[in-house]
């Protein structure tokens, strides 16, 4: 596997996890560290603040979890 490979990997990796503090936040919202996910998924916040085409698929995707893991 190439650098470019693995790279988009841990992104598509980092981008997963950031879903499962999602629903740990809503789901377990006294034991989830809520602070250190806040500093942990910054830059992908960031990101979102800044791209409309990244907000809309990193809000949706936070969505579709909800709707499937937290109240589904």
């Amino acid at each position: 596997m190439t650098w470019f490979g693995l790279g988009v990997l841990f992104a598509l990796m980092y981008l997963m996890s950031s879903g499962a503090a999602f629903i740990a936040t809503y789901k377990f919202p006294g034991r989830a560290p809520i602070r250190f996910f806040r500093w942990f998924y910054m830059p992908l916040d960031w990101l979102a603040a800044r791209s409309p085409i990244f907000q809309r698929g990193y809000n949706g995707f936070h969505q579709w979890c909800y709707r499937l893991f937290v109240k589904g």
